[in-house]
């Protein structure tokens, strides 16, 4: 039986209802005339693919995010589609649900889901300075361990992977879409943008994203939500930092009272060091790094 265009809005409000009801997501499925850009100016996006504000089944506010056409090869679209289904089969608390997949909203395929907002913590910290980074950092941690729990790696932790919902908690969200845009996880193009967040082992280009490498990210996240400045911020030359990572060097430690103040003590810096182990097995496992994250950033 085919389904009628206004059948399918009537349909699609139903589903964002029961799910918004219960927390339960439909299977993945395509949106393709049921959602819409409101500004076909893009509010964001990384090397690979662009993010618009957009609405589905008329009413739910929603990001499109599509990659861009030339990174849009067959096999780059194919794992979007899988990284797409992987994702839309979790469902936690910090980590940003997937409603489906659209295909007349870019060049090629694009990826829907809730619009934060308050956009990306970098965003909200930005416009927030008081805001209560330990929350982020904790829901953070609840995230990670949920996706190593369930056997899913991130493999771009960072700040701007972290989204803000209206209560200030934490989203995580494209966990494994790092690789779509690239041939390669730990290619230039990549190290040259996520060297301040990125494990030594993945500097190679040759070792894929594992639970260790996520660790090590989590920690540099840490710093970066405590500061609200990137890792090596003094730093402008990203191969410079890729060398550095590679000679077992870290970030300098913050002194300035505020960031202090905000939880960024001696013990949180010594628990961040042991994420930054040089070797993935000496790293703590997310289970323990969330236990010490909930004991050490605990509200004040």
């Amino acid at each position: 039986m085919q389904v009628s265009s206004p059948q399918k809005v009537v349909l699609g409000k139903g589903l964002s209802a029961v799910s918004e009801a219960s927390g339960d997501l439909p299977p993945l499925v395509d949106l393709t005339g049921q959602v819409r850009k409101t500004d076909p100016q893009s509010v964001g996006g990384g090397s690979s693919s662009d993010v618009w504000k957009g609405v589905a089944w008329e009413t739910r506010r929603v990001a499109i995010k599509g990659l861009r056409d030339h990174k849009a090869t067959p096999e780059r679209i194919q794992r979007l589609v899988k990284e797409a289904e992987l994702w839309r089969n979790l469902k936690h608390d910090n980590v940003l649900p997937c409603f489906g997949l659209a295909r007349d909203q870019c060049p090629t395929i694009a990826l829907v889901s809730p619009w934060m907002e308050n956009q990306s913590s970098v965003n909200y910290i930005q416009k927030n300075p008081g805001c209560d980074r330990r929350r982020i950092l904790r829901g953070t941690a609840r995230g990670l361990e949920y996706l190593h729990r369930n056997s899913v790696v991130h493999g771009d932790l960072r700040g701007s992977n972290i989204l803000i919902d209206g209560n200030g908690d934490a989203k995580i969200c494209d966990f494994g879409l790092a690789a779509v845009g690239s041939d390669n996880i730990g290619s230039t193009s990549i190290a040259a943008t996520a060297a301040r967040w990125m494990a030594p082992e993945m500097m190679s280009g040759q070792v894929l994203p594992g639970a260790p490498s996520d660790v090590f990210s989590f920690g540099r996240t840490i710093l970066e939500i405590m500061t609200g400045k990137k890792p090596f911020a003094e730093m402008r030359n990203a191969f410079q930092i890729v060398t550095d990572v590679c000679a077992r060097k870290n970030p300098r430690q913050p002194m300035e009272p505020e960031v202090i103040a905000r939880g960024l003590n001696d013990d949180v810096w010594k628990f961040c060091l042991r994420c930054w182990q040089f070797q993935p097995e000496a790293r703590p496992g997310m289970q323990q790094v969330l236990q010490e994250t909930e004991s050490l950033l605990w509200a004040p």
